[in-house]
């Protein structure tokens, strides 16, 4: 049985890092404690370092006022506000961003974007999240797959 397209798996694997930060976070916003409405997980390293891409201690889970339209702290307005919010908030997942930022550890990527790097990311993010969540998120053929060993290198 063929893989999903190396785009198709990205895309999950962006799927389940989002849901796991979720849980991570209690599907709760880490700015203002809201539960209710669209909750989105934001890389606070962002996303485009494929390094820490998949990386939960880079997630925060935010409401969407808090993430795009606040703009005292707001992650997409104000950045030197949401950075001066999470060092006070949260102290050392500042202090881990910025020791990666210091020292250019961001810029360090030292695998190719393939399938099998995909499906790395999917097995090592699967512990984070229910057998029944991957199963929904990833897709019953591809977890079959994967259970069966059945994925071509």
């Amino acid at each position: 049985m063929a893989l999903p397209k190396k785009p198709r798996l990205r895309k999950r694997a962006d799927d389940l890092w989002a849901f796991a930060v979720k849980q991570d976070w209690n599907c709760q916003c880490a700015m203002c404690g809201r539960r209710d409405g669209v909750l989105d997980a934001h890389h606070i390293i962002p996303r485009r370092w494929e390094r820490f891409r998949y990386n939960l201690a880079n997630g925060l889970l935010l409401c969407f006022q808090c993430h795009k339209h606040d703009n005292d702290r707001g992650a997409h307005q104000n950045s030197l506000g949401f950075d001066s919010w999470l060092k006070e908030t949260y102290p050392v997942r500042y202090e881990w961003c910025k020791t990666i930022q210091d020292t250019n550890e961001h810029h360090k990527f030292d695998g190719t974007k393939t399938k099998t790097y995909y499906l790395d990311v999917l097995g090592q993010l699967r512990q984070y999240v229910e057998p029944e969540e991957f199963e929904r998120i990833v897709g019953v053929k591809l977890v079959r797959q994967l259970e069966d060993n059945d994925v071509p290198s």
